[in-house]
């Protein structure tokens, strides 16, 4: 899959006029490889990633690559939840 994501990136006419790739990773935690092996000529955002126990907020929203977060308050826990979750 990391590959196909990296290919899928580097084919891309004009990378500059997409905002952002959303979760083109299983794994957040590749994404700054696959930032800097796409040139970082796009950016990635994560919403699945931060419900997970994969890593703390902080470190998921420090990955180099990493510029929106997208909130889906039902994987989230809800509204509530959303503007409470902190680092973990």
């Amino acid at each position: 899959v990391y590959w196909q994501a990296l290919s899928f990136v580097r084919q891309l006419e004009r990378p500059e006029a997409i905002e952002y790739i959303e979760e083109p990773l299983k794994d957040a935690m590749q994404l700054p490889q696959l930032y800097k092996q796409a040139g970082r000529a796009v950016r990635f955002a994560l919403d699945e990633s931060l419900s997970s126990e994969q890593a703390s907020w902080d470190r998921l929203l420090a990955l180099e690559g990493v510029t929106a977060v997208v909130l889906k308050p039902t994987m989230l826990g809800g509204l509530s939840r959303c503007g409470t979750r902190r680092s973990g």
